[in-house]
């Protein structure tokens, strides 16, 4: 797998699964990181963990079904609804998921021989506070500039392998 060029991996789709309620799954269309942030996901996938240098990435667009559109949302707002009453809370506290993705990574040196891998990453959070939202008329949510946190997990936490 040396011959994988993780960092330049294209954009990822498939799912994200709270860790705090894992019947809630969110649909990922697309995750389409910046360049920056794909060479310290490499850097992870490859390591297996995260470090401090490593875990802070940068998701240009972030796209999912409008049906996860709550459950990615939810915690990001100071603001709590508790019944029909909005209450002022002391901080943030986005939901933490787990995401199991598909992505194309070139193999060897031709930039055009192309395999399919899973990536998996095993605690993340999502800062939504700042980023622009578009709702697209394919029942699809887009997010732009979204700052995406890596934690540390567990021992199998973070890890890639070709899809045969």
């Amino acid at each position: 797998m040396n011959s994988l060029k993780l960092e330049e991996m294209s954009e990822l789709m498939g799912k994200l699964r709270s860790l705090k309620d894992s019947s809630s799954i969110v649909d990922v269309e697309m995750m389409k990181l910046d360049h920056n942030s794909k060479r310290k996901l490499a850097n992870v996938l490859l390591h297996g963990i995260t470090t401090y240098e490593d875990q802070s990435l940068m998701l240009e667009e972030f796209m999912i079904s409008r049906g996860g559109k709550a459950i990615v949302e939810e915690g990001q707002s100071l603001w709590l609804k508790r019944g029909n009453d909005y209450v002022f809370t002391n901080g943030i506290n986005p939901t933490h998921f787990e995401a199991k993705l598909e992505t194309l990574v070139p193999l060897g040196i031709n930039p055009l021989n192309l395999v399919a891998c899973e990536v998996v990453l095993g605690n993340i959070t999502l800062d939504l506070s700042q980023c622009q939202v578009s709702d697209l008329e394919d029942d699809a949510v887009l997010y732009s500039k979204v700052p995406m946190m890596l934690y540390p997990h567990s021992n199998k936490s973070y890890s890639y392998r070709i899809i045969k």
